[in-house]
This record gives structure tokens, C-alpha cells and sequence, in this order.
């Protein structure tokens, strides 16, 4: 007699019309791949999709189906002995009546809550576990680093898991260290709270994803990450690069929505060389050396100020003559007169005020006073290319990368204008494309997207208070 359906899998997708008997076999093999779900009883009927997903090919699917049924069993088995409880306790609770009724009831009350509001150490990481499962492969929501900030997310979910992160965090004994101390305490407790979860379910791993790239990146071997991950520390170096994969795939769709959020506001361009000369230096018979010469093309959206407009910014006289006269004599000429006191003077400053002074200039983002100037937070890279930057066709190529982006496209046609900070090649070979064009237009091989960027020293952005 041949094996007729529906199949018993909850989650089938009804598109096989071949059929399979569940056998010892079957759930044997389910069993030990971890993929069988347990309402699976022997002599049920499957499809052959189902099959070679549970028995075949170990589908992640399958896994996590069977998982999920494995924690509504758990739930429903304590929610069975909660109601055993629960009735062995009325009973308990009618006899005690006869001798005080009234304040029997209430302490039973008090103890009652006091159990519901109170988690075990393994129903706390099963909660957190659903929880961070849900925002990493449901809703899509960023991983979350600050300690507190994870601390206020989970809590807001579940009230319960307040209890829980206190004893975590007095298990580090916090009275003992100093506020750096406690600070990277915050940090360690918070990885002992994503490897739990990530062992009590492999699909909560989005922090180990992110350390994975991170140690890639600084060029540790995959068999480091292989090993790390075999520990539950890290994903697996396959895995870092499927996800290097996908992120180059959907760079230019990820930095054109994100642009498009900013497209009312002023943008600053940069446009600086990157030189990759750390590998094998040793000629060959047809290279040198194989360093790379490379240029990253940033932007950074000012979101405290307006977009600027392209009104009168370019002086189609190139060298004005009339306008240098009046810049020396009244900005250089009239200070030429006076001695270096009468000119600068002298003051007397507190020690503090000399080290603003010095720090001026200093880029070492050691110094935590100087973390928020030098912050990257918000600073877009646009595309990292290969490019020497150094004649005018060079930084063309390396403009017309911001000018492909279609929401760049748009922003240029509404007439705004983007300053572009430089070093002083960049300077002259900007501002010689844009003269090209004013004096030759479409005679110089140059459009007119050039005049849309305006070439800016770095001393005129710092005045603005931003930094890259």
C-alpha cells in the first residue's frame, strides 16, 4: 500500500507530492542531526522536501523548528507543574483556613508573587536567549555594546531579568575596583551574556559575527577563528566570509539609503590616499613590490546644518586681479605695520588653557578628551578605490564616485554645493579641473558636476568644528 499525505511537519511547505513513512531510521537520524521535531511520532508521514531536510542535509530550518518545539515542550512541562503547584497549594491553602484564614491567604498571596517575579539562572538565559534571538533574526535591530544600554533593552522586555543582571553584576565584585575598572568589568559581563546565549542557541550570534570580522581584519589566520569558534567564541571563518561577501554586494544600495536620510543637509567630502605597503616587498621578474596605492572617499552629513547653495561660489574670473590688491592692502598690509606685542600681545594663560593650546594639532585619539572631535560615528565611505591621486584625472574619477551615487545625483540637481577638504595636491588639481571648465567647458573633456565641490583647507573645515 503506498504512503498517502498531508505531511505531519508543522512547517512544511506543501510542494512535494512524494511521501515517506517515518522509521526508526528516520528518527535516528533526526535525532542525532538535531533536526527532527518531537510531536514526530514513528509510523507518522513526511514529504520528501521534509525528509531530506531532517534526514539528508541537516537544514538550519530544520534546526531551529526542532529547537523552538523543544522549548514549547519545556515551557508547557513547567506551566503543568506550575498548575500542580498551584493546586496542591489551594489545597493546602483550604486547610490552613480553618485555623486562620485570613492571614494564611495573605502570606500564601506574598509567596506566590515573590516565586513568579523570581528567575533561575537557566530560565533567566533562556529568556535573555529568545529575546536576543527575536532582535537579531525577526526584527533586524542592531547589536547592542553599552552594558547599561543592553542591561535597559533586556529589562524593558522582561522585567523579571532585573533580579538577573544584578546578581551578574555583583558576582564581579564592583566595590573592590576603580571606575576604569568597572567600566571594563561592564564590558567582559557583557560577552559572558552573548557566549551564554550563543551556547544555549547557535542562531543569537551576531557579537561573535562582528568579533570574527574584527580579528579577520587585523589578519589572524582562519584557523584561529576556527579554533576560537570551535570554543563558541567566534563564528566560523567560513562564515566571515560570506559576510564580507554580502556587505560588499550591498555596499552601494547601503551607502545610497543612507545618504538619502541626509539629502537636506550640508555635506563635507574627503578625499585622502590610503597606501597599503604592509606585505612582501621581495621583486620578482615583472613587479617591484606589491603595495597597494589606494584613495578612500569619504562623506560626512553636518546634520546641524542646512544644505549650502551653489549661489556665487566659483569666481569665473579665475585670477581677479582687483580682489588680490584688496586682500593685501586691507588684510595683510595694514598688519605688516605693527610689532609682534602690538600684533599678538601678551596674556597670561593657566596651565590648562597651554594644553588646549598644544593639543590644537594633536591627533593621538589616546587622549579621551579628544575622542568625540575625532569620532567616525557618523562619516559615510562612499567607495575605497584603487588610485595614486596624483594629476587631475585622477581626482575626477575619484569625485565622480560621489556623483554616480543617484542620491548625490539628486542633491547636485537641487543646486547644492559640497565642500571637499584636501591636502595641497588636492587643492591644485580640483581647483584646476574647475577652472578647465569655466574657461573651456565641454571643450575640456570635464562636466559640470565639478563645479557642484568647492576645495576647502583643512584649517576652514576646523573652523567649523567637525573633524574626519
Amino acid at each position: 500500500m503506498s504512503t498517502k499525505g498531508p505531511c505531519v511537519i508543522a512547517i512544511c511547505k506543501r510542494k512535494s507530492s512524494n511521501w515517506k513513512t517515518v522509521t526508526e531510521h528516520v528518527i535516528s537520524k533526526g535525532q542525532t542531526n538535531n533536526t527532527l521535531p518531537n510531536y514526530v511520532q514513528l509510523g507518522d508521514t513526511i514529504c520528501l522536501n521534509c525528509y531530506n531536510g531532517i534526514v539528508t542535509r541537516s537544514s538550519a530550518i530544520f534546526l531551529q523548528h526542532a529547537q523552538d518545539n523543544v522549548e514549547r515542550s519545556e515551557v508547557e512541562v513547567e506551566n503543568v507543574k506550575d498548575l500542580e503547584r498551584s493546586e496542591v497549594e489551594n489545597v493546602i491553602d483550604l486547610e490552613q483556613s480553618e485555623v486562620d484564614n485570613t492571614n494564611e491567604i495573605e502570606f500564601e498571596n506574598i509567596e506566590f508573587e515573590s516565586t513568579n517575579n523570581c528567575l533561575s539562572f537557566s530560565k533567566a538565559i533562556r529568556v535573555l536567549t529568545k529575546i536576543l534571538y527575536s532582535r537579531e533574526n525577526k526584527e533586524n535591530k542592531p547589536t547592542i555594546y553599552p552594558f547599561d544600554d543592553f542591561r535597559a533593552a533586556m529589562e524593558e522586555e522582561d522585567i523579571r531579568l532585573k533580579d538577573f543582571f544584578d546578581e551578574l553584576y555583583l558576582s564581579s565584585n564592583p566595590q573592590s575596583k576603580n571606575v576604569e575598572s568597572q567600566m571594563r568589568v561592564k564590558k567582559q559581563l557583557l560577552f559572558v551574556c552573548y557566549f551564554l546565549c550563543g551556547v544555549r542557541n547557535k542562531f543569537v550570534n551576531n557579537a561573535k559575527r562582528d568579533l570574527s570580522i574584527y580579528l579577520d581584519s587585523t589578519g589572524v589566520f582562519d584557523t584561529t577563528l576556527d579554533t576560537l569558534a570551535d570554543l563558541g567564541i567566534t563564528v566560523i571563518s567560513c562564515s566571515v566570509l560570506r559576510c564580507k561577501t554580502n556587505a560588499s554586494e550591498e555596499h552601494a544600495v547601503v551607502v545610497d539609503s543612507t545618504l538619502a536620510e541626509h539629502i537636506k543637509k550640508a555635506m563635507v567630502l574627503n578625499i585622502d590616499d590610503y597606501h597599503s605597503i604592509h606585505t612582501e616587498r621581495m621583486p620578482n621578474t615583472t613587479t617591484m613590490s606589491t603595495a597597494a596605492h589606494l584613495v578612500t572617499i569619504l562623506l560626512n552629513p553636518i546634520t546641524t546644518q542646512e544644505a549650502i547653495p551653489q549661489a556665487n561660489v566659483h569666481n569665473h574670473k579665475l585670477v581677479d586681479a582687483e580682489q588680490i590688491k584688496i586682500n593685501i592692502e586691507n588684510k595683510f598690509m595694514t598688519l605688516y605695520g605693527l610689532s609682534h606685542n602690538k600684533r599678538w600681545g601678551f596674556r597670561a594663560v593657566d596651565d590648562e588653557q597651554k594644553l588646549e593650546e598644544l593639543n590644537v594639532h594633536n591627533y593621538d585619539t589616546r587622549l579621551k578628551e579628544k575622542h568625540h572631535i575625532r569620532s567616525m560615528k557618523d562619516v559615510i565611505l562612499v567607495d575605497l578605490q584603487e588610485n595614486n591621486l596624483h594629476t587631475m584625472e585622477e581626482y575626477i574619477d575619484a569625485i565622480n564616485a560621489v556623483v554616480n551615487v543617484p542620491t548625490m545625483q539628486q542633491y547636485i540637481e537641487k543646486g547644492h554645493i559640497i565642500p571637499i577638504v584636501a591636502d595641497w595636491p588636492g587643492q591644485i588639481h580640483i581647483r584646476t579641473a574647475i577652472s578647465s571648465y569655466l574657461l573651456y567647458h565641454d571643450l575640456s573633456n570635464i562636466t559640470n558636476n565639478v563645479l557642484s565641490f568647492l576645495p576647502i583647507t583643512v584649517r576652514d573645515y576646523t573652523k567649523l568644528g567637525i573633524t574626519f
